[in-house]
């Protein structure tokens, strides 16, 4: 006679679960606030790179952007770096990232000429392969990295390999809202854990996570603009 197997009671597997979830968000809390801060220290940069994030639907400047872009012109006008560069292709849609970042430091009074652009990467580690020859070419060894405070520990682990002297410098974002801000900075903590982890290799599959989630998210608000461009016979 076949002895039935044993069921596997509900509240174990709960129990499991909740355990792996607890380890794996300590570990990536861990990963993500105990990343270097680079070698530059206080002083003065050859260059401000601000970290590029998609415009909205019809190319339009979004709010991440702005903040990023507010805070690069800023560190520029303290004197921090005499030249911003803006990394970043067309990631999420058709418009170039730093096209349109830099056309909103050009209107806020940043001379064309202090102005440069990374316009073909659409990662965090392409950002950073990208810019590295334009800051050879130029001779550039220093750099203060801009960007959101979730994304910059990711930043940190991909630039602890460059030749460069670099210090992170976080935007402030005072217009998002807490689960936003929340969900990001799990997304960049599970990002940073699996890039200490597994090295630059794991960006490719964290890039593929945050395209699947873009593309989720990105429909129905595409469905919507559509609907609201669309006009009504009279």
């Amino acid at each position: 006679m076949t002895r039935p197997l044993p069921r596997w009671n509900s509240k174990y597997t709960v129990a499991a679960l909740a355990t792996s979830t607890v380890v794996l968000g300590a570990a990536a809390c861990y990963a993500f606030r105990t990343v270097g801060a680079g070698s530059l220290g206080t002083g003065p940069a050859d260059v401000l790179i601000v970290f590029g994030t998609p415009a909205d639907m019809s190319g339009g400047l979004t709010p991440m952007q702005r903040w990023r872009v507010e805070e690069g012109v800023a560190e520029y006008r303290r004197g921090r770096a005499r030249y911003l560069l803006f990394a970043g292709g067309a990631a999420a849609n058709q418009y170039v990232e730093s096209q349109v970042m830099a056309r909103y430091a050009v209107a806020l009074g940043v001379p064309s000429s202090a102005v440069l652009r990374e316009e073909h990467s659409t990662t965090t580690i392409e950002n950073i392969r990208d810019v590295t020859p334009m800051l050879k070419g130029r001779g550039w060894t220093r750099a203060e990295l801009i960007s959101s405070a979730d994304h910059l520990p990711r930043i940190a682990v991909l630039m602890a390999n460059t030749p460069f002297q670099w210090r992170l410098h976080a935007a402030e974002t005072p217009g998002r809202n807490h689960a936003s801000q929340a969900v990001s900075y799990a997304e960049e903590a599970s990002a940073t854990l699996l890039l200490r982890s597994f090295g630059p290799a794991a960006e490719t599959i964290i890039h593929a996570i945050a395209v699947c989630v873009h593309w989720i998210v990105f429909i129905p608000r595409y469905v919507l603009y559509r609907l609201r461009s669309v006009k009504l016979p009279a």
